[in-house]
């Protein structure tokens, strides 16, 4: 039952007559006030009926201050009661109450005004009555849900219980899963707000309007553990009785969570002491074998290590486990390492799922079969590795496309090694960056192309042949040698990376020129 004036009026045991405000008697009410004060306004907290027998206005009949003053306070209408001191309701407030937009009731004297309190009492104890049993018949078809099918089902129920669409969301807003399916667009309208709580790390709640419709944000989980966030949408833009569906499926998801969470932490400590032994070799062949089991076993089999810091390992390691159920995860030192078969390998949906949601660096290798694990393991760390220095994401060892082998050197190097390398060039142009340092990268980069390095570099071939025989006699080393190449190369990747990637850039828009004695 709503707790209405409506429902008020319409209870004939009262005898309440409607003056002014029969359009708004759908209006809530919160209490019933009972004042003979001429601004009885610091007694009251707005939504309430306020009931008075006119007592102060015997003699003086200015009711406009004394309305409007109740009008901005938030009181929904006066009930006024006869007998006492007026024999009917005053045309003045009656006026006042029109101007104000204030619903004016009329109580006959047999009415005492405790019935009216009773009857509203009544009303609202009704009412919230009501909105528990509603909330526990949602509460329950949600927990069913959960038990039938975990968090995805709670949220897919959600979605049915308020009529519009839901998502849930890992603690580093990777999409769970989202219902129905098509809404995943809606998570757009959302994306500032999920960002803003995520980079400050301050969870709370938060409530957006877009089109037309209101978006709430919920995170699950208490203060000191972020289980992950609830976004609800569908919702009219006036708040009413369907609020409280996204409140209650948020209570029993972060449940839930906590629940998946305890069973998961149990299973990776099986699996990280099965896995990994305690200085961070594999198991024997023999023994991954039995514990990969079926085709992860038997076939080519790719290894995914990330680079995570510890506190967030059991954030980003639950986004993994969702990335693909066929996808074997453990602790390896103080990062996590991916198992899969080389089939079920998608570095671009690793990259698009994992690394861009939690900005970690990604390292792949693959092995021949269960008893190159261990080596493919290593190569994948170091893989890693270099991804972080170079800002790669995700780096896959033996991969056709991107310099992998490059990468791996250049995230060897802290910039010492290619400093030392670059220092007789740097001494001699008196500055890094200098004409000589430059010439040569140019050089290098477009694979001796005299003309195309002039041009790029601005200056005469000749000049550029003078430069690059200054630089022979500099480092004591004759460019045309190929290792000699190699190692500058890979010092000047290091110590000038965006001359470097000028360099390349041009080299894909001519011809390959022919290194040679110049």
């Amino acid at each position: 039952m709503d707790s209405t004036l409506r429902s008020v009026v319409e209870d004939v045991r009262l005898g309440i007559r409607v003056i002014v405000g029969q359009e708004r008697l759908d209006t809530e009410i919160s209490w019933v006030a009972t004042s003979e004060h001429e601004d009885p306004t610091r007694y009251l907290n707005g939504g309430e009926i306020l009931l008075t027998t006119g007592m102060r206005f015997r003699e003086r009949r200015e009711f406009g201050g004394y309305v409007e003053r109740l009008a901005k306070v938030g009181v929904v209408g006066i009930g006024f009661g006869l007998g006492p001191s007026h024999d009917e309701v005053p045309v003045e407030l009656v006026e006042a109450c029109r101007r104000w937009d204030l619903v004016l009731l009329e109580i006959a004297s047999p009415t005492p005004f405790i019935a009216v309190t009773k009857a509203v009492a009544d009303v609202i104890a009704e009412r919230d009555h009501a909105v528990e049993a509603r909330d526990n018949r949602i509460r329950e078809a949600l927990t069913r849900a959960a038990l039938r099918g975990g968090a995805d089902a709670l949220v897919a129920a959600l979605a049915e219980q308020g009529g519009g669409w839901a998502a849930l969301l890992s603690p580093v807003g990777v999409v769970r899963t989202v219902a129905p399916r098509a809404a995943v667009d809606r998570l757009a309208d959302v994306a500032d707000v999920l960002a803003r709580t995520r980079d400050s790390g301050t969870f709370a709640s938060a409530s957006v309007i877009a089109n037309g419709e209101r978006i709430e944000v919920l995170p699950l989980g208490g203060r000191s553990r972020h289980l992950g966030t609830l976004v609800v949408g569908g919702m009219p833009d006036d708040r009413g009785p369907r609020d409280r569906v996204g409140a209650i499926a948020a209570e029993v998801l972060g449940f839930e969570l906590e629940l998946e969470a305890t069973r998961t932490l149990a299973e990776r400590r099986r699996l990280d002491a099965l896995v990994m032994i305690l200085d961070n070799h594999l198991l024997p062949p023999e023994q991954m074998t039995v514990l990969f089991g079926g085709p992860l076993a038997s076939g080519r089999i790719a290894v995914a290590v990330i680079h995570v810091p510890k506190p967030e390992i059991d954030a980003i390691r639950s986004d993994v486990e969702a990335y693909r159920s066929n996808v074997l995860v453990a602790r390896y030192k103080s990062r996590l390492a991916m198992f899969m078969s080389e089939r079920h390998l998608d570095a671009e949906a690793i990259e698009r799922t994992l690394v861009h949601a939690s900005r970690h660096s990604v390292g792949i290798a693959v092995a021949r079969g269960i008893g190159d694990a261990e080596q493919a393991l290593k190569q994948a760390d170091r893989a890693a590795t270099a991804a972080a220095a170079t800002s790669m994401g995700v780096l896959e060892v033996g991969s056709r496309v991107g310099p992998t082998y490059s990468a791996l050197l250049v995230a060897a190097d802290d910039g010492d090694i290619a400093a030392s390398i670059f220092a007789p060039i740097e001494v001699a142009d008196g500055e890094r960056a200098g004409d000589l340092c430059r010439t040569l990268i140019a050089w290098l980069g477009l694979n001796g192309h005299v003309e195309t390095a002039s041009d790029l570099l601005g200056v005469h071939r000749h000049t550029l042949r003078s430069r690059v025989r200054r630089i022979e006699r500099l480092l004591g080393k004759m460019l045309s040698d190929p290792t000699a190449r190699a190692e500058l190369w890979f010092a000047a990747l290091q110590r000038y990376p965006q001359l470097s990637e000028q360099a390349t850039d041009r080299l894909r828009n001519c011809p390959t020129g022919s290194v040679r004695e110049v």
